[in-house]
């Protein structure tokens, strides 16, 4: 061993041992000092909100006195925070044994059971104080808690307003009373309760953080920026109050200032995952994309579940690499992963969606795309599990394995309709519509600055691996309906649709609602609100599944052989044996713009098409033409009929359905919060 290793191996054992004679050295002196005396070094580790050192203190000093009522308490108060809910019932139920007629012990459990979703319980509690003590302002602020997660904002106002007559200058029922009144559009009553918390409490960094918050809501960044400015010069390690002023210098465009506000909580905090995200945004938006790409890398390692970044990073992507790049293996390796995980948990619809995002990163990624292909053949789509293969032999991927495969699987299907027509599904076009999405100009946000805008790309992304409706996601944000409605128009588009989505702490709404391009009216409206991990891509599947759905269904010609003609619909489209297209010429289909109903005049039909064969992606049928001239070519359009007797019939009696294995697990959803809930939770 040469000397500097000696010398760091020593200097080493030296710390261990320092450290190890530190630790003995406090259990004597802690084993010295009376339950007192640990109660009140616990408090000062609680005022500096080190909960862990705090709580082992407490735990040491009920060791020693087991009757202690106010170590019990704060122990509470050090679980509550965090997060640790039902330890907080259990030590305020322990602090009850030996204090009585305390309010705060019952109002901590009374908060500690909203955490764990005991909400009737909750109010019990809540109720049970008023009634022994009805000038309780706690538990006032508790019932309006309750209110505010049942959406109840006018009675959650009225009992802050109760609190403020029995204390007119109390902090959390004066900003709440603001961020009601906010939200309510009442916009000098809210900052009338703001100016009255500054004036009361000119020394608290909180109220400057939230009145920043309200009038960058507004639009008042300026005004909005001096607040904040002051809460961290009250408290220079006010972490929300530092990331309050990033977002709100992103919002005026001071991209490089909101770099360095990233850069140094990042320093203080390097878990700081909404810098990151941030410092991504402002690098994307001054071009410098290879850092923007760097910073979001970073954050994801950090949190993979961000969703809004994760989504933002894709797009960047998408958007600034090659296809080629070798970053895209690695990049695509989280969604392969994620999809071998729902295997394993036998769901095989998520998995299908995470291999469609690792293919749309990589598309030559040779272990997605097995994988994928292997997930059509279990579907019983062979033809589509062929041409998966066909299409890495194609682009050179293909070892002696595939190419073997390939040749049985050509063999055993050697008589279905794309190998008869020399079709290769994979690279057919079937797009039946084409929608322009927008977003109105965003709000500030809490959470994700730019989520609204987002969630669009990513939604667009979505829709266009399925092909059946192109989205277009136009980037830059529309100031009204109108100016979205002209757009669409002048682009020739069939539709447009405006994306509207309302972020919280756990969850995410997207409102969804398309129009028609030629006339501006309403055809669709949709609100989808999911919780949980997931929650963006799951909301985002709902609005495409759902649209897909509505939207009418409608075929082209793609090849013909005298009265034998070939169209771009099979039974994943949903064509069935000796189904019946009419056929018109291309262009003379479309809306009235009233509804998603088909307009079309039958005197124009030039034909009809009758199924005889049935692929997965393509049909063959007889063309009967209609009229003495033959007047078909390909890519007119055939749309399917709806025979009398389908639609006059009762509706089949529905069969419980048996659970599969490959069958996705019903969403579970959470009863949805605000984010004036969050906002008033966090008041202290």
């Amino acid at each position: 061993m040469n000397r500097r290793l000696k010398i760091v191996f020593f200097l080493s054992a030296f710390a261990l041992c320092l450290s190890a004679l530190s630790g003995q050295n406090a259990a004597v002196r802690n084993a010295d000092m009376t339950a007192s005396d640990l109660y009140k070094r616990a408090r000062d580790f609680q005022a500096h909100e080190d909960w862990y050192a705090a709580v082992e203190l407490y735990q040491e000093a009920l060791n020693k006195n087991p009757s202690y009522g106010d170590a019990w308490f704060s122990l509470a108060e050090c679980s509550y925070e965090l997060e640790q809910y039902d330890l907080a019932v259990k030590y305020c139920d322990s602090a009850s044994k030996y204090i009585k007629n305390r309010t705060d012990i019952l109002n901590l459990k009374g908060f500690a059971l909203i955490g764990l979703h005991k909400l009737d319980e909750a109010r019990f509690v809540f109720t049970e104080i008023l009634n022994r003590f009805p000038n309780d302002v706690e538990a006032r602020f508790g019932l309006a808690r309750l209110d505010l997660f049942d959406g109840k904002f006018s009675t959650a106002e009225q009992y802050f307003l109760d609190a403020l007559k029995r204390e007119s200058k109390n902090k959390k029922a004066l900003l709440s009373l603001a961020l009601i009144a906010e939200r309510q559009g009442k916009i000098e009553e809210s900052r009338l309760y703001i100016h009255e918390a500054l004036r009361s409490h000119s020394g608290k960094p909180e109220v400057y953080y939230f009145a920043g918050y309200l009038a960058a809501k507004g639009g008042n960044l300026t005004e909005a920026e001096s607040l904040i400015r002051t809460a961290v010069l009250l408290d220079g390690n006010y972490d929300k109050a530092y990331k309050l002023l990033a977002d709100i210098l992103f919002a005026q465009k001071r991209y490089a200032e909101t770099v360095d506000i990233c850069d140094f909580r990042i320093a203080k905090n390097n878990a700081a995952v909404s810098a990151l995200y941030l410092k991504g945004l402002a690098f994307a938006a001054l071009g410098e994309n290879e850092k923007a790409l760097t910073a979001w890398q970073t954050g994801l390692n950090r949190d993979p579940e961000d969703e809004i970044m994760r989504a933002a990073f894709e797009l960047l992507i998408f958007d600034t690499t090659a296809v080629e790049d070798p970053r895209r293996e690695k990049w695509a390796a989280y969604h392969i992963d994620k999809a071998e995980a729902y295997m394993e948990k036998f769901t095989a619809v998520h998995a299908l969606y995470e291999y469609q995002r690792a293919l749309r990163i990589q598309p030559l990624n040779l272990k997605a795309r097995l994988a994928y292909a292997r997930l059509l053949l279990n579907k019983g789509l062979s033809e589509s599990y062929l041409s998966q293969l066909i299409f890495l032999k194609d682009e050179g991927k293909a070892d002696k394995h595939i190419e073997d495969t390939i040749e049985s699987y050509t063999s055993l299907l050697q008589n279905t309709l794309p190998l008869q027509w020399g079709i290769q599904p994979f690279y057919l076009d079937k797009t039946r519509w084409k929608t322009a999405l927008y977003t109105l100009r965003e709000d500030f946000s809490l959470y994700h600055q730019n989520a609204v805008s987002v969630s669009a790309g990513l939604l667009a992304d979505i829709f266009n691996a399925d092909q059946f409706v192109s989205v277009r996601h136009m980037s830059a944000a529309v100031s009204s309906y109108a100016e979205a409605f002209k757009d669409a128009r002048t682009r020739g588009f069939d539709f447009f649709a405006l994306l509207d989505a309302a972020e919280e702490e756990r969850g995410i709404s997207l409102n969804f609602d398309l129009y028609s391009a030629a006339s501006g009216n309403k055809l669709l409206s949709m609100n989808v609100y999911r919780t949980g991990n997931d929650r963006l891509a799951s909301a985002l599947q709902k609005i495409r599944d759902d649209l897909t759905s509505a939207l009418p269904h409608k075929a082209k010609i793609i090849a013909r052989r005298g009265s034998v003609v070939l169209i771009d619909y099979g039974r994943k489209d949903g064509a069935q044996a000796e189904q019946v297209f009419d056929v018109y010429k291309t262009g003379d289909t479309g809306f009235d713009g009233s509804s998603l109903d088909l307009k079309y005049d039958e005197k124009k039909r030039i034909g009809t098409v009758k199924l005889t064969a049935i692929g997965e992606d393509i049909s063959q049928g007889e063309f009967k033409q209609n009229g003495f001239y033959d007047l078909l070519a390909l890519g007119d359009e055939a749309i399917p009929i709806v025979k009398a007797e389908e639609s006059a019939a009762p509706a089949p009696k529905k069969e419980k359905k048996k659970k599969s294995k490959t069958e996705a697990p019903p969403v579970q959803v959470e009863k949805r919060k605000s984010v004036i809930y969050d906002l008033i939770q966090s008041i202290k």
